[in-house]
């Protein structure tokens, strides 16, 4: 398959990157335009907000993590950026001088008074004109015990970020305990030479053609659900997570061997068969993050480089699941190998006709998420563990997020309040990733799991096993 993703995407190659030396503002990215809009439709929500919380255990040094916060964002254009608008209503973008990092310093007693603490942290809504877009909070459960929340507005940062930001503000808070240079290297260029070098390539021509023609008259997805869509969009969710164990990770990798795909092709070919089966479609489509790092320059930057590609799914004709993990595996190739095009121009292109009651182009996404490097249990001296805090929010009517956890994954799956059979929902996820990798030759279709069980009355699926059944796992 490595063959054929450079063979397909030797053609993708683009200029590289070069920092700006004339001092003009930069312009925002597509993807900082299109937040900047849609943020203008919710304002005063924790829609488009990024938490990262993190447990620490060890005294913590406020001055230090003060200095640590504020280098980070010196270093870092977008973490100083903020976009008013022109008397017009366009926006613009500026970065501020660099200066100090709100840090918010609280007292708690006990980890339900924190969590609730920083629920009411993280939601405070963000200024995009005046900014800041970055601040931290800090509160402490003892002398030894704290939870540190970095929080920033999804039009700065995105999920590759926060490794960036962690591994940075560890090596900086050790330096300014330690009263010496930190020692990063300096960074090739800003997320604002980036963004100059995006708005100047004229090669997505290919690109745009390719999607218009896969996705021309792509239906929309119905899942059935057990109340109305709300008159329009909404941003309010619930999150329910499930766990594939390690047994059932390896066969699913064995069925993706056998087919050349990979983890995250059969994955998708499973939740793409039970989207079908619970909506009566073989034809929709599913959104998938991709990094939109392709230029090594942009590895080492904060900002919102994020790019999301659509997966049409193809179930016509009834296939196996080894067949459909095939069809899933072409259409990746193909789909990644035209990833450039942001979707923001794709959806102004594509002249989608909008419904207010629903996302464009796709209704469910899907992500494995499975950055450089596994969660972090340091910062810098200080030893630190996720903690959970955890606003119901989520941008589509269902997203699933699959972590790679060195013994399976774990899925976390976010939806709307159309929904309130989330864990049914999530034990017919695994019992339908069971009967796949059980019976790769054979229909999806014919899964006990689902002969048994009708999706017409929303997303219900047989009872999981008893006691006295424990072999056949969650809805087997």
């Amino acid at each position: 398959m490595t063959s054929a993703l450079a063979r397909r995407w030797q053609a993708a190659a683009a200029p590289a990157i070069t920092p700006a030396t004339d001092g003009s503002p930069p312009p925002l990215s597509y993807a900082q335009e299109r937040m900047w809009f849609l943020e203008q439709y919710a304002p005063g929500t924790a829609t488009y907000h990024m938490w990262l919380p993190l447990r620490v255990a060890g005294a913590v040094d406020v001055p230090a993590l003060r200095a640590a916060l504020d280098a980070l964002a010196a270093r870092h254009d977008s973490l100083r950026m903020r976009f008013p608008a022109t008397v017009d209503g366009k926006p613009v973008l500026d970065v501020a001088a660099p200066g100090a990092v709100p840090l918010d310093l609280l007292r708690a007693e006990g980890e339900a008074e924190a969590r609730d603490a920083l629920a009411r942290a993280v939601a405070v809504p963000f200024d995009l004109a005046a900014g800041p877009l970055f601040r931290a909070a800090l509160v402490a459960l003892g002398p030894d015990d704290h939870v540190l929340c970095l929080t920033m507005h999804h039009i700065v940062s995105d999920g590759w970020s926060t490794e960036v930001i962690l591994a940075e503000l560890g090596a900086l808070y050790d330096a300014a305990l330690a009263g010496r240079p930190a020692g990063l290297p300096a960074l090739p260029i800003g997320y604002g030479d980036w963004a100059r070098w995006q708005r100047a390539l004229g090669s997505t021509g290919r690109d745009l053609d390719y999607w218009r023609e896969r996705l021309a008259g792509l239906p929309a997805l119905q899942l059935p659900t057990d109340r109305p869509h709300p008159p329009e969009q909404t941003s309010s969710g619930a999150v329910h997570t499930f766990r594939l164990d390690a047994g059932l990770c390896g066969a699913l990798a064995a069925v993706g061997r056998a087919g050349g795909a990979t983890p995250f092709m059969v994955l998708l070919a499973g939740f793409q068969a039970l989207l079908g089966w619970h909506a009566g479609q073989d034809d929709f489509g599913v959104g998938v993050p991709v990094s939109g790092r392709g230029q090594p320059q942009a590895e080492g930057l904060v900002g919102l480089f994020v790019n999301t590609v659509v997966l049409r799914a193809d179930l016509a004709g009834d296939p196996s699941f080894a067949d459909l993990v095939g069809r899933v595996r072409e259409a990746a190739i193909d789909a990644f190998a035209h990833q450039e095009l942001p979707f923001e121009r794709l959806v102004g292109e594509l002249k989608v006709t909008r419904d207010v009651r629903r996302p464009p182009v796709f209704q469910v996404s899907f992500a494995v998420q499975n950055y450089a490097k596994a969660p972090a249990s340091r910062l810098g001296a200080l030893t630190v563990a996720p903690f959970d805090v955890a606003p119901a929010t989520t941008r589509h009517e269902l997203a699933l997020y699959l972590h790679h956890e060195g013994t399976g994954w774990s899925a976390p799956s976010r939806t709307t309040p159309t929904s309130s059979t989330r864990p049914r929902w999530s034990g017919c996820s695994a019992g339908t990733a069971r009967c796949c990798a059980r019976s790769a030759p054979h229909r999806p279709r014919r899964c006990p799991l689902w002969t048994s069980s009708s999706p017409a009355n929303g997303l219900s699926c047989p009872p999981t096993p008893t006691a006295a059944d424990p072999a056949r796992g969650p809805g087997c």
